[in-house]
């Protein structure tokens, strides 16, 4: 479990999660389609190795110190921009 959430805490700062992230590519290169995202996703993003995947709310487990969560296979979306800007927070429910 440890060894996940040092991978999840790596690929998350990877990602520039932390930071704010311009995102000007939404609009022209494509769109994230987020009925095909599992329930939990939070997030889309591409790695530096052009994989992208679905990044979910952390699992709490009960009566422990620590949390969880595995990054999942996503597809594209035809994202072609720098993996730098790729990162794209599920929009609310308004």
């Amino acid at each position: 479990m440890v060894d996940g959430l040092f991978q999840l805490t790596f690929r998350l700062k990877k990602l520039n999660l932390f930071a704010a992230i311009p995102r000007t590519w939404q609009a022209t290169t494509m769109k994230v389609d987020w009925s095909k995202a599992p329930k939990r996703a939070r997030w889309w993003a591409v790695d530096e190795d052009g994989k992208s995947h679905w990044f979910c709310a952390p699992n709490v487990a009960a009566f422990t110190k620590f949390w969880f969560s595995e990054p999942q296979p996503a597809p594209t979306f035809g994202f072609t921009g720098d993996w730098h800007n790729s990162l794209v927070e599920r929009p609310t429910a308004s």
